[in-house]
């Protein structure tokens, strides 16, 4: 039975798809909350990682280590770089972590890690070509991913002209990562809920556009 496991950073973001899942059994260890579903023949293991790179690292292992996931999932609400993404749904094809930068000691590229051919590392190419069958219309999009929420008009800037990303949030860097190195596909939808500036545009934006996030997830789960 195929084994997939799905992060998101808070539970508000996947009430839909909880709710379309249907029963789980309720697993507490280690300080760790997972959901686990029976659907449609695949065990999926859903956990809330909380806010931040190292908590959705920290999840993504668990999962892993105790479950063995064959597959990572992670969706979720972001903010967008640029006005005009607002209510867009986004397939994630890379995510750069702006936050690392050894460039004052090497000179090499901000975010750039050596265990990756760039600064912006793909996501597996196989989920990435599911969900764009899935969601046509979604945009394709790079993800600028770091501890930091982004507000300020110039930092933003950066983010599009050095990595060409169009939205940022504060996990994917720490999940896909990790997902990776374990071997693991990793793939991630998103949609905007603003552009960086209103934190509270976040939870009444929400409210209206959860369940078209389940309505990708839910289908990507089925084709896995």
């Amino acid at each position: 039975m195929k084994k997939i496991g799905i992060i998101i950073a808070q539970l508000i973001e996947g009430s839909d798809f909880m709710k379309k899942l249907g029963e789980f059994e309720s697993i507490e260890t280690a300080g760790f909350s997972v959901r686990k579903y029976l659907y449609k023949g695949k065990e999926i293991y859903f956990t809330e990682s909380g806010v931040g790179e190292i908590r959705a690292a920290i999840s993504t292992q668990f999962l892993i280590d105790n479950y063995g996931v064959e597959t990572i999932i992670n969706f979720g609400v972001v903010g967008g770089l640029r006005s005009e993404m607002r209510g867009k749904v986004c397939i994630v094809e890379g995510v750069c972590h702006y936050d690392y930068d050894l460039s004052a000691l090497d000179l090499s590229p901000r975010g750039k890690y050596e265990i990756f051919d760039s600064a912006v590392v793909p996501t597996d190419a196989s989920i990435f070509s599911l969900l764009k069958e899935i969601a046509p219309a979604a945009q394709t999009v790079v993800c600028a991913s770091g501890d930091k929420f982004v507000v300020d008009a110039d930092f933003k800037k950066g983010l599009i002209d050095e990595f060409g990303a169009s939205i940022c949030e504060m996990e994917a860097a720490g999940i896909l990562m990790t997902a990776k190195r374990s071997g693991i596909p990793c793939g991630i939808v998103k949609i905007v809920s603003d552009d960086g500036d209103h934190a509270d545009e976040y939870y009444d934006f929400l409210e209206h556009m959860k369940d078209e996030l389940s309505s990708i997830v839910i289908p990507l789960i089925e084709k896995l």
